[in-house]
This record gives structure tokens, sequence and C-alpha cells, in this order.
């Protein structure tokens, strides 16, 4: 069968136009109480108040979105077990920029469905499917570790290519920072300059603070040193089309994480390399200067000990 072949601006313009704005709900008590506007902005709310991230959070906004558009999501009692199947299907066939959703994808869009339909069983709400419905398909993560040699070679290759002075310095600071701290790549593009204790190596990042190692902090010192604005975000964009931009503006998410894949790549790693990795090896070695699993998950900021025992634990 053919796959469903949509561009992510399609997407987003289809699936929040249509379920984000509030809509008449007529009849019954119950139809107004179940209507997606009502109940989904109070399931943000509680995600918010357990302590999601922002970045979290609207991802399970556009995740939901897509399942209310696919199934015609009028109110919360048009949810059942067989437009939840057809959804499950469905995300099979989707293709974007030509390419299928992978499984990892796919499952994230169901635990997002999976989470909303627990918190409705929390409600009482009636006629709803349970969450135990939603079945994710098993996927097995093998997370890339880096051996010294390849550490090394990636922590050098900004410094090998032909770029401003200014960009050098960045993006050595930040590989240098990503391993020194295991920092995420959505709270490390939030830094600003004042997280950053210049005379101490203190870096604080939300409610996490970090000691620097000497790389880390002497390659910060030389980015800030070269840069001539105030803005306030610690990391700039100074590629050709931030130039051509009226407003200054900090480096997003997914391009620290070309950068990585870009640095990796040219430092001959013939692996996938992410910003995960060097959290994954930022980990590595305080395991390998005796810290527990437990101390490691506070420095790692899991909310959940088994998501540090399943990807950090020594075999």
């Amino acid at each position: 069968m053919a796959g469903y072949i949509l561009r992510r601006r399609d997407i987003i313009e289809s699936e929040t136009r249509k379920h984000i704005r509030p809509t008449r709900c007529r009849g019954k008590r119950a139809c107004y109480v179940l209507h997606p506007t009502f109940f989904m902005q109070k399931y943000f709310n509680y995600l918010k108040s357990r302590g999601l991230s922002q970045r979290t959070v609207r991802n399970y906004r556009f995740y939901l979105a897509r399942f209310f558009n696919f199934a015609k999501i009028a109110n919360g009692s048009d949810i059942t077990v067989a437009k939840i199947t057809a959804f499950t299907r469905y995300l099979s066939q989707i293709q974007i920029n030509h390419r299928p959703l992978s499984q990892l994808t796919r499952n994230y869009h169901l635990i997002a469905l999976r989470s909303l339909l627990k918190y409705l069983e929390q409600q009482k709400l009636p006629k709803l499917p349970a969450a135990k419905t939603v079945v994710l398909a098993k996927t097995e993560r093998r997370p890339q570790t880096l051996i010294n040699a390849d550490l090394n070679k990636l922590l050098a290759a900004p410094l090998k290519f032909n770029n401003p002075k200014i960009v050098k310095s960045r993006d050595k600071a930040i590989l240098e920072l990503l391993f020194a701290t295991g920092l995420k790549v959505s709270r490390l593009s939030g830094l600003t300059r004042s997280c950053l204790n210049r005379v101490t190596g203190h870096l604080k990042a939300s409610s996490k603070k970090c000691q620097l190692s000497h790389q880390a902090l002497y390659w910060l010192k030389e980015y800030l040193n070269l840069r001539t604005d105030n803005h306030p975000a610690l990391f700039l964009s100074h590629d050709r089309a931030a130039r051509r931009r009226s407003k200054i503006s900090n480096l997003s998410p997914r391009s620290v994480q070309r950068l990585v894949e870009k640095y990796a790549k040219s430092a001959g790693l013939n692996k996938k390399i992410t910003p995960e990795t060097l959290r994954r090896a930022y980990a590595n070695r305080l395991l390998g200067l005796g810290l527990n699993v437990q101390e490691l998950q506070k420095k790692l900021g899991h909310r959940s000990i088994n998501a540090t025992n399943l990807m950090y634990k020594k075999k």
C-alpha cells in the first residue's frame, strides 16, 4: 500500500488550526466536558504541573493533534479502540520527506495518546477506552558509546574546520560543554550568559548546577570574548542565514544536533553520534569515578531511576 506523503508544514497548519481553536459544543453537559478544547487545555496544564519541559508538552500537543485530525475527534467520546487501532496502522504508512516514521517516533505518538487516556481515566470521564488498549511496539535501543580515542577525535574536530574563529570557538565550547555536564540539548540551547560564573567555573542550568571542566570553561570564555553583541543567550547562530535575519537568535536544539553529527562525520566516526552519545560518555565517566546509580540519576536529572538503569548502568 502506498504511504501517506505529508509535508510538516501541512501537518502543523491543518492539525493545530483545526483542533486548537475553541468551538461551540451544544447538547448535554457531558458533551461539553469531553470537548477536546476543554479537556486538552486541562491536560496540558496537568503535564506542566508534573514538571514536564515546555518542549515535551509541545511535542505531546503535536502528536495528539495528528491523532485528532486523523480520527476526526469532535468530542472526547469519539475516541474508540477501533480508531486507536486504525491510527496505529496509519502511523506505519506516513512518510515525511518520502521517508517513513521510525518505530521510535511512532511509539512517541502512542505514548502521548496513552498518557492522555490515563489522565481522562483519573478524571472518571465515561465511555473512553482504557489506556492499556494502546500497545507500543517493542524497540531495542542501543545507544552508541565512544571510546577515548573517538571522543578525542570528536572534541578536536571543530578546530580543524575552515570556519571563522568565533564559530570554531562556539562549536568547540558546545562539544566540551556537552561532555563536561551531560546536559540535554534543549537545556543547552536555552542557556544564557547569566548562567555562567566565569570565576568559579560553575554553570547553572535550570535547577542543576554543574562544575565545568577546564577545557569547557576556557573555550566558553574564548567564544564570549569574541562576541560583540549584547544578546543574553549563551550560544548564538552565526551562519549565513543568521546574518540575513533582522533579529539575532540563539542556537536551536536542532542546530546543535546537526553540529554534533557534522563533526562526528568529519572525524571519521562510522557510527551515529548525537548529543545523547556525549551525555552517555559523561555518565560513563562518572561511573568510572565511582558514582553509584542513585547519584548518577541526580546528576542526569532523571525522574525515574529505571531510565538511569536502562541507559547507563554498567553491564
